[in-house]
């Protein structure tokens, strides 16, 4: 048997995840997709694997400001 539950009631359920989360990652990832187009279109990618392993952690400067920045709109937005 089937019980009504109110609309409100499923779109607090279907809420797991805020909004601050979701545009968290997406700042995130334009942070490090961006990092990394810019380095291929200049040509700064490293042929060596210790070197490129170096540059992708440098990466990770742009992505968490990307995160931060995704976080903050959120925060305006919400």
């Amino acid at each position: 048997m089937k019980t009504w539950t109110p609309a409100r009631a499923r779109r607090e359920v279907l809420a797991t995840s805020s909004k601050r989360t979701e545009w968290s990652w997406v700042g995130f990832g334009a942070g490090l997709l961006g990092y990394i187009v810019v380095s291929v279109v200049f040509g700064g990618v490293p042929e060596d694997d210790a070197l490129r392993a170096v540059w992708l952690g440098i990466g990770l400067a742009p992505a968490s400001l990307g995160l931060c920045i995704g976080f903050t709109l959120a925060a305006v937005i919400d």
